[in-house]
């Protein structure tokens, strides 16, 4: 099949909400736009100098597609349009992975299903919270058994708003993992799984004032607050405005919170952040990833 060029737009994510880890994630209406054009060797631009090289994730895992797919190339032009953040708990390592992959598929005539897309995935990370969103749109509940993904849609209704409280500062998921506890007692499990069941019923049936209990954890969050510097800053502010919920995004640094869609307070609460933090307010991208031949 003979492509002149390829363009991939992903939706960036928020993912865990609260007790769900690992396993529930939102696609949000924020972006990262991949162009791959066939080219005399490699050549990668639009992201910054410390990833325009051949260690690039969308470079890696469109070359590895490309060996699973044996097929061969001569090379490639990546040129990345992101509005996703790095390294700030939104899914943009999802949507670099996606995109290499989604754009090897694309030159094999789509030999492969969107179930083997994700499995495929799970090679450059291990969880499927933001890939399943990024790449199916909406909400997203996800498990791994034996190396495979299997993903179902949680509906969710419309008059929901999500405000994305991002810092100035990165926090690496390897850093936020490494804080975690090696084990968990019983009662620590029962506290997240009955959470996260309460969580998602409450999502579907509109019942909010449920969130803030429901996105409650002892698994992760406990652990990660003390790395974001004025984490309890903007959760009392989001909650002075009438937030359901607060919540880490993903891994964090970013800070999530679910409003009434109809909120007319969240112009007035931006003007109260601190110095070093910004907001986006967002909705669900109900569609997730697209590929589109030029």
């Amino acid at each position: 099949m003979v492509i002149n060029m390829i363009k991939i737009q992903i939706p960036g994510s928020t993912s865990n909400i609260g007790p769900g880890f690992d396993c529930l994630g939102i696609a949000l209406d924020i972006y990262n736009t991949f162009t791959f054009e066939e080219a005399d060797g490699v050549h990668i631009s639009g992201c910054p100098d410390a990833y325009c090289n051949e260690d690039n994730l969308t470079y890696r895992a469109f070359q590895f597609a490309m060996q699973q797919l044996d097929k061969s190339f001569r090379g490639v032009a990546i040129h990345f349009a992101s509005d996703v953040p790095i390294s700030r708990g939104l899914g943009s390592s999802s949507t670099c992975i996606l995109a290499g992959i989604l754009a090897a598929n694309a030159m094999a005539d789509n030999a492969l299903s969107k179930e083997q897309i994700i499995d495929m995935a799970l090679t450059f990370e291990n969880h499927p919270d933001n890939l399943s969103p990024a790449l199916y749109g909406g909400m997203t509940a996800s498990i791994v058994s034996d190396g495979h993904v299997t993903c179902e849609p949680v509906p969710l209704k419309d008059d929901l708003l999500m405000v994305a409280f991002i810092p100035n500062f990165e926090l690496s998921t390897e850093k936020s993992r490494a804080v975690l506890p090696k084990q968990l007692s019983y009662t620590q499990s029962i506290y997240n799984t009955s959470r996260t069941a309460m969580l998602i019923a409450a999502l579907m049936q509109g019942h909010y004032q449920l969130l803030r209990q429901a996105c409650d954890d002892a698994l992760h969050q406990p652990f990660r607050k003390p790395l974001i510097a004025g984490f309890e800053k903007i959760e009392n502010l989001a909650y002075h405005f009438d937030a359901y919920t607060v919540f880490l995004s993903g891994a964090g640094p970013t800070i999530m919170a679910f409003f009434d869609a109809s909120n007319e307070q969240l112009d007035e609460m931006a003007t109260q952040l601190p110095e070093n933090w910004q907001m986006r307010v967002l909705r669900v991208a109900t569609q997730g990833a697209r590929v589109e031949i030029l």
